[in-house]
């Protein structure tokens, strides 16, 4: 901060956290400038209006005027002035300010008293463009190392404090092991970790650290952190998408060192592309399972409302969190509306935050410390923002297409158990071919509909004709339209993907060449 304030013409620091500690720390120590010290220092509250100084004095202003007249007159004056801002949280609470930073940002009478505006927000997202180029516009990472380790070591101390002053003894140990498990945290989240540590086992341990992470940040954001339960043995049918999670995913994931010394990177993110309803999220957590990894999985939906108006320091918060949690496997469903193409945003239908959302993306993707691996499920590859696609970020694009003969038999047989049916082997391969083209969604909701027609028609167990009335009566399924949907999203993936995977698509096609001639055609002119 001291050393963009000294070079930049500005009166104007636009500091961007989430941590109200910042507030603290700076109230506390103040903005070194060239000038030892301000000769008057005010901290104006936009949420209640009021105006104090560092002390929390109430400074008396003219009621008739707003404050901000007040605010000009006294930094008009030939002395230097320090004037907290605290906090836009939104572009709501800019409409007005705006104008004045404008004015005050430039005005030399300012800049030669020294005088200093520091104006707190939790995304610089909320300002005007033209605002932020002639102020000096600063992202606070969470915390640094350093900062964590000095954060620990005074709320050890004001706890060890508090127990002498009851007449109790604490001994509180600081290692290193906890500045790593806070890393992501901000110095407030470190400080109510620490406490909530000690309450719990009287001791400060890293998993309480990792656990606050979770449970009062990823939450917060609709993340969830899920222990997968199934591998690929629960995966019924896609034998050769297994095949190549196996040996071009799973594989180098687990055993890097043997790849590397062939200098083989191993991947460190895949893109699975195919129509909805097939398995994707499935597929993604078996994979994590099959890894030993935990998975952190994003809904788009939920996670992009939660970010509304504080975006840059929302994502470097979640990414650090994420990274301080890895190795994981981080599942992004419907990853076209994180991923969005930068050319589809318009400034009519974004106010900058998708934008600023992908380029945070970008980055945390592109970096090569990243420890955790990301799968993306998309219906829609053509949205996705081609630079997500290089390598290093998802390496590896796959294509699921619908479940193929044998695999439709098992996932029949598999949501048929704990039912009573009477069908037989060739009752089976008669229903897998009376299902082409549907996905996975759809067999695994005709056993349940079947039963309901065994019970309609009071059989004693589920039979042929019960699944086949409930094919005919409960479910639509447009095999033409399927059938010219995959055959554009197999084009798709061909002419769009820069990381396609010609041995995939022949080792999709050859599954399913002879069982599902019908299917197949939909590859004709694509292998």
């Amino acid at each position: 901060m001291t050393d963009k304030r000294r070079h930049m013409i500005s009166t104007t620091i636009i500091p961007e956290t989430i941590d109200p500690l910042r507030l603290d720390e700076l109230l506390e120590k103040g903005v070194p400038v060239r000038k030892t010290d301000f000769d008057e220092k005010l901290v104006w509250n936009l949420q209640t209006g009021q105006l104090t100084d560092f002390k929390g004095e109430v400074v008396p202003t003219d009621p008739s005027q707003p404050t901000e007249l007040h605010l000009n007159d006294k930094l008009r004056q030939d002395k230097a002035v320090l004037l907290v801002v605290k906090w836009v949280f939104s572009r709501v609470d800019t409409t007005t300010l705006t104008n004045w930073l404008l004015e005050w940002s430039q005005n030399p009478r300012i800049l030669a008293n020294f005088s200093t505006i520091v104006v707190f927000t939790t995304s610089l997202d909320h300002f005007p463009s033209e605002l932020l180029r002639w102020c000096i516009g600063i992202v606070v990472p969470p915390s640094s190392e350093e900062e964590r380790m000095a954060e620990i070591t005074r709320t050890k101390e004001e706890i060890e404090k508090a127990m002498t002053a009851v007449g109790r003894k604490a001994v509180l140990k600081v290692g290193p092991e906890l500045i790593t498990g806070s890393r992501g945290l901000t110095l407030h989240d470190i400080r109510s970790a620490a406490y909530e540590s000690f309450g719990r086992y009287r001791e400060f341990r890293y998993e309480v650290f990792s656990e606050y992470k979770v449970k009062n940040i990823l939450s917060a954001y609709k993340i969830r952190y899920i222990e997968p339960k199934f591998g690929f043995e629960s995966v019924m049918g896609y034998g050769y998408l297994k095949r190549y999670l196996r040996s071009r995913i799973l594989d180098p994931m687990v055993n890097p060192e043997k790849y590397l010394q062939d200098g083989i990177t191993p991947p460190k993110g895949l893109l699975l592309y195919g129509p909805p309803g097939c398995g994707k999220t499935f597929i993604s957590h078996s994979l994590a399972k099959e890894s030993g990894l935990s998975v952190i999985e994003i809904a788009p939906a939920d996670f992009l409302g939660s970010l509304v108006g504080q975006t840059e320091a929302r994502v470097r918060q979640i990414t650090e969190t994420i990274e301080s949690l890895a190795p994981v496997v981080v599942f992004i469903d419907e990853a076209d509306q994180i991923l969005m193409d930068r050319s589809r945003l318009s400034p009519e239908l974004d106010s900058g935050a998708r934008t600023s959302l992908v380029s945070g993306l970008l980055t945390w993707l592109g970096s090569p410390d990243r420890k955790a691996f990301v799968v993306g499920a998309t219906n829609y590859l053509e949205r996705i923002d081609k630079a997500f696609l290089r390598v290093g970020r998802f390496d590896k694009t796959a294509i699921m297409l619908y479940p193929d003969f044998e695999s439709r038999i098992a996932m029949l047989q598999h949501y048929s158990k704990g039912k009573k049916v009477e069908i037989d082997a060739d009752g089976w391969k008669t229903l897998a071919h009376e299902t082409s083209w549907w996905n996975s969604a759809e067999l695994s909701s005709l056993p349940v509909e079947a039963a309901y027609s065994r019970f309609e028609a009071g059989t004693p167990a589920i039979r042929l004709t019960d699944f086949d009335n409930a094919i005919r009566q409960r479910f639509r399924v447009d095999k033409t339209a399927r059938k010219k949907e995959m055959g554009e999203m197999v084009q798709r993936y061909v002419s769009y993907a820069p990381n396609f995977e010609p041995w995939l698509l022949e080792e999709a096609r050859t599954s399913i060449r002879e069982s599902d001639p019908d299917i197949a055609a939909a590859f004709a002119g694509t292998v």
